[in-house]
Formats: C-alpha cells, sequence, structure tokens
C-alpha cells in the first residue's frame, strides 16, 4: 500500500498530454505476423528466427522488421542479434513498447501508470511505425498467452490492438501439445483474435514421443480442426534455453533458423498470415502522427519511488 501511494502521489504530477491519443484509424500494409507461446520458453525465439531467415530471402532486409511488443527481459536476445546481423529493422529490449519491470504491475493497478487503451496504443505506434513502406512484420508474444493481462495487454490484448494474426507455439507430444493449443486458442479466441495454427517444438529424438512416431496421430488430430499444423520441431542442443544463453553470450542463429525451415511449413505460414482478412483488408497509411508516450520518464519516476520506500524501510528499522 505504502509503495502504491508514493507511485500514486509522482504519476498524478504527470500532466494528462504526456499519454498518446488514439493511433490511427489507417494502418500501413505490411503483412503482420504474432508469435505467441503456450507457455513460457516454448520456442516462440526459435520460431522467429526461421521465419524471419524465410522474409529475409523472399522480401529483402529494407522490408522487413521485427519487434518484441512486451518483454519481462531487456537483455539483448538471440533474435535481436539476428536482426542486427542481418540489417533487419528491430525493437526488443530496453526498446520494447511494454516493459514489465519491476514495480509496473502496482502502479497500473493504483492508476499511476496509464490506461490499458494507452499502452495498447503505443504498441500500435511502434508496429505502425515499423510497417511503413515495408512488406512483412513479425511480432513476438512473450510469455504465455496471458501474460500482461493484469494490466489489459495480454499477448491477446496485443494482437487484437494490431489486428495480427497468430501462429501458437506449443511443447512436443501428443496429448499434452493439443491440450495447450486449445487452451491457448482459447484464450485468444475470447479476444477474437484469430489462431492460423500451431508449431510443436522440441520433439523426443527416441523413444515413445519421438517426432516420427507423433506425426501421425497429431496430423490426425489437427486435420479435424480448423488449425493449421505448420510443424514439428525434433530437440537438438541448440535449442535448449536459447533466449538465456543467448543473453550470456553469441550464438550462431544461421543454423537455428534453417533447423526451423527444415521441418516447418514457414512459407506457407506468412502465405496464411498475408491472406488472413486482418492483412487482407488493411486501409492505406494515414500521413497523421502519433505523440509517443514518455514511458522512460515512467520508469525513473516508479524506480525512484521504489527506492524511497526502501530508504525509508531502512530508516524505520534505524
Amino acid at each position: 500500500l505504502k509503495m502504491a501511494a508514493l507511485a500514486g502521489a509522482w504519476a498524478r504530477e504527470v500532466a494528462a498530454d504526456a499519454w498518446p491519443g488514439p493511433v490511427n484509424e489507417g494502418a500501413p500494409r505490411a503483412t503482420r505476423l504474432f508469435v505467441a507461446g503456450g507457455a513460457t520458453h516454448a520456442g516462440k525465439s526459435t520460431v522467429c528466427l526461421g521465419v524471419l531467415q524465410a522474409a529475409l530471402e523472399k522480401y529483402g532486409a529494407s522490408k522487413v522488421a521485427y519487434v518484441k511488443a512486451a518483454t519481462q527481459d531487456e537483455r539483448e536476445d538471440t533474435v535481436s542479434r539476428f536482426c542486427a546481423a542481418n540489417k533487419i529493422e528491430y525493437r526488443s529490449g530496453k526498446q520494447c513498447p511494454i516493459v514489465y519491470y519491476a514495480g509496473f504491475t502496482r502502479a497500473f493497478l493504483d492508476g499511476s501508470a496509464g490506461t490499458s487503451a494507452q499502452w495498447l496504443d503505443r504498441v500500435a505506434s511502434v508496429v505502425d511505425d515499423l510497417a511503413q513502406n515495408r512488406k512483412f512484420v513479425l511480432i513476438d508474444g512473450v510469455g504465455f498467452p496471458a501474460v500482461g493481462s493484469i494490466c489489459g495487454t495480454s499477448n491477446a490484448d496485443v494482437a487484437k490492438r494490431l489486428e495480427a494474426p497468430v501462429v501458437l507455439v506449443v511443447k512436443s507430444g501428443v496429448g499434452a501439445s493439443i491440450d495447450e493449443a486449445n487452451y491457448g486458442t482459447a484464450f485468444f479466441g475470447s479476444r477474437d483474435v484469430p489462431v492460423l495454427g500451431v508449431v510443436l517444438n522440441r520433439s523426443a529424438s527416441q523413444g515413445f514421443y519421438a517426432r516420427e512416431k507423433i506425426l501421425a496421430p497429431v496430423h490426425a488430430y489437427f486435420a479435424k480442426t480448423r488449425l493449421g499444423l505448420y510443424g514439428i520441431i525434433p530437440d537438438e542442443p541448440s535449442l535448449t534455453n536459447l533466449r538465456n544463453e543467448a543473453a550470456a553470450k553469441d550464438i550462431d542463429t544461421a543454423p537455428i533458423a534453417t533447423h526451423v525451415r527444415k521441418h516447418v511449413d514457414v512459407e506457407q505460414l506468412m502465405s496464411d498470415a498475408a491472406r488472413d482478412p486482418w492483412n487482407s483488408r488493411r486501409a492505406p497509411p494515414s500521413s497523421t502522427a502519433m505523440d509517443a508516450i514518455d514511458a522512460d520518464d515512467l520508469r525513473l519516476r516508479i524506480q525512484q519511488a521504489a527506492a524511497q520506500l526502501g530508504a525509508e524501510v531502512v530508516k524505520e528499522k534505524c
């Protein structure tokens, strides 16, 4: 409560016009695809590498962009390094439109950190800017589908605001994979967000759940649904804890991207995304600019409030 009171005190000093207004009604025509995970560490980064490699070959670096819409980890990751190495425009880490740093959700609940609509507008502004004069924008989700729901900025809320169809990455298996896919699809469906299909990641190399043994039953199930099964990625050491490994050292991402494309029909996924109604009916861009939210200032104020609270706690103990 004390933290919330401190956060509220400084936040109410921020002028109302520091927050952005509505985004442009006409969004750039670039095809958008949202990569979501059925669970944390499902393999979103892995799939993103394969998709970006295919988009790079199809459109060229100047026509492709990548954005991590929200994050809980500001470290440089594998995908941002891939983009930098291939001269693809990107926003990730500290440049993410939404960073769920310590104190963010408490300040939001206190009414001090803006509204859901304002944060969603911020994401849309960044994506619209990246989409200008480009053919393809890849949007990377965070954690599992409901992450951010406390602030009204879950993966489904963000995908809906961006009008970006979703591909869902789930763990490999049979029953557990299908359950995870249905669970995630239901959450996105509750926000009227279309899920194009799924990718199963890190199937076993041998045993009862080896890739060759789950292909038939998994294909049989998804053939009876409206979801596409874009592929099953077999496990290999380079896919283990990919995001955290990349934060600590350089990783050669090209073999990983190639591995994904060998087992996932990335071209069909991109084609399905382009044909999705949200992408196919997208209006021409508007020339009206949008004011940016001063998120850095907001973050600094939250950190100052936390530091002040810590100092008061120490003083009371003394």
